[in-house]
């Protein structure tokens, strides 16, 4: 086959075609008509540029050049999009911790608070037990020599049973 093909080859250079193109001057004129084809529609483009610009038109190069830049704008376009987005889905986030922060903190405040209202009430209490005791007492001291009267042993009862009050953990 590859010998068929080489025979073929050999035919067709052997014709007097083939002789014709193989000429110099011949391969010299044809180049220089490939050349005038291309310089000529060259030429008609710039002349029809010239005549687009006078009559303020837009040349086909000029159309293709626009119709990349957007296609390059609508790329960009898309890019910032998704930029965009995120930065909206980062921002929700962000809002959302701070919501939920907001509410942690009003939970705490309001602990605090209940805190501190127990607090008072207990001091309130301790005062009043103080009170009472200090006022057995002073009953007492008025009776002379009895050692402890019912009253003043009732309010040391009282005051030790109602005053245990809970130890702080430790590292407090």
């Amino acid at each position: 086959m590859l010998d068929g093909l080489k025979d073929k080859a050999k035919e067709l250079m052997a014709s007097p075609g083939a002789a014709v193109l193989g000429h110099p001057a011949v391969q010299g004129v044809l180049r220089k008509a490939m050349t005038f084809r291309a310089d000529l529609a060259d030429q008609l483009d710039d002349r029809l540029s010239g005549v687009a610009k006078k009559l303020k038109l837009a040349t086909s190069k000029e159309v293709k050049a626009l119709r990349r830049q957007i296609r390059e704008l609508e790329n960009q376009v898309a890019v910032l999009d998704g930029q965009l987005k995120d930065q909206r889905t980062r921002g929700d986030r962000a809002e959302a911790a701070f919501s939920d922060a907001q509410k942690a903190a009003k939970k705490a405040t309001q602990a605090l608070e209940a805190a501190e209202a127990d607090n008072a009430k207990a001091l309130a209490e301790v005062a009043a037990l103080k009170a009472e005791l200090e006022q057995a007492k002073a009953e007492d001291d008025k009776g002379g020599d009895k050692p402890t009267t019912k009253k003043t042993a009732r309010a040391k009862k009282k005051a030790e049973s109602e005053l245990e009050l809970p130890t702080a953990p430790e590292g407090e």
